[in-house]
């Protein structure tokens, strides 16, 4: 009898610690919040899901001519946005909880809730994100920084009303 497992990178710690890296290297390693951090890694995890999110003309334009394929070009069917992303609550807390205890973020800026890289981990993302980052993550990424979720003044705030994921953290 062949045992098979199904691998799902949402609950997969090493991969969200990975997937956390290349969010922080990509954003030029601005100080970026929590919160924003937790969103775009769901969206970089599951990028057709953000197809279901709240978007002006001009973001679904982008989004459409990006290449991310949607939900229903899926082999799997996705649960609710909302209800994934409360599960994989604990996966993207313990990820940054590693982040910190390896000296990767800074620790003083991640128990305010704001993660900012180290130098050496500033170094150790920018390498995940040139040689460990799928094509697909990288379109997720770009489309994110570009048009969905920059960094701006209004920064989580506005990314949570459009996506209506929220959580205490």
């Amino acid at each position: 009898m062949i045992h098979t497992r199904l691998w799902y990178p949402q609950f997969d710690i090493y991969d969200a610690i990975r997937r956390q890296g290349i969010i922080v290297s990509f954003y030029n390693k601005a100080e970026i919040s929590l919160e924003f951090l937790f969103i775009c890694d769901f969206y970089i995890c599951n990028p057709s899901l953000m197809s279901r999110a709240s978007m002006r003309a001009d973001e679904r334009k982008a989004f459409n001519s990006s290449g991310i394929p949607k939900p229903h070009q899926h082999f799997l069917s996705f649960p609710d946005e909302r209800l994934l992303y409360a599960k994989m609550g604990g996966v993207q807390k313990q990820a940054t909880k590693e982040l910190a205890a390896r000296g990767l973020i800074e620790v003083d800026r991640y128990k305010d809730a704001w993660i900012v890289a180290t130098p050496q981990g500033s170094q150790l993302f920018d390498d995940w994100l040139c040689n460990n980052s799928e094509e697909l993550e990288y379109k997720s990424l770009d489309f994110l920084k570009k048009y969905f979720a920059p960094v701006t003044e209004g920064g989580v705030r506005d990314l949570k009303k459009k996506t209506g994921l929220t959580r205490v953290l």
